[in-house]
């Protein structure tokens, strides 16, 4: 049952970040629903003894099911989602004893800045490929990534610190876990 919630909550999350939630941005940003679930789900059961394969599966589901609606060449966003979240485990493992109010903040905010950095680069490193094989074209010769992306980024960092505390403790809610405050 918890597994058909989650991937329901993944599918609900990716379709309403690709379709009507980029209406709903302020100042051209908004929050990341996506990489703010994956960020609760690391934090609640990466510190479990678990197998990599019970740990991950969401977090790559989540990265296939938003590589298959953008239109950026395939795996950019798997590739991304993986390596924030290692970021994030191991900021957790050497740095936070413990999540608390703050470690929650300064995690959002990293992991966000770190996740759209990743992305920009990968997709700096695929867009060439796939413009040499015809699939991605501009015409005016500009591409995905401006300044105007960086103040996004730092937008949707602040966006995503402000609802991390809600969604965090609503993951926290409906898979109950004690150890974590």
């Amino acid at each position: 049952m918890k597994s058909l919630s989650i991937v329901l909550i993944l599918l609900i999350s990716v379709i309403g970040q690709t379709s009507f939630w980029p209406s709903l941005s302020i100042y051209g940003a908004s929050p990341n629903l996506l990489l703010i679930f994956i960020l609760g789900w690391v934090i609640l059961v990466f510190q479990k003894d678990l197998p990599d394969g019970q740990k991950l599966w969401p977090i790559i589901l989540a990265g296939l099911f938003l590589d298959l609606f953008s239109g950026l060449p395939f795996g950019v966003f798997s590739l991304s989602f993986i390596g924030f979240i290692y970021l994030v485990d191991w900021l957790i493992k050497n740095i936070f004893s413990r999540i608390n109010f703050w470690s929650l903040a300064f995690l959002s905010f990293i992991a966000t800045l770190f996740y759209n950095l990743l992305l920009i680069i990968l997709v700096k490193l695929f867009i060439p490929i796939s413009i040499l094989f015809g699939s991605i074209s501009w015409p005016d010769g500009s591409g995905p990534v401006n300044l105007h992306s960086f103040y996004s980024i730092f937008l949707e960092a602040v966006y995503n610190t402000i609802l991390i505390w809600l969604i965090f403790y609503g993951i926290k809610k409906i898979f109950y876990q004690k150890q974590f405050v």
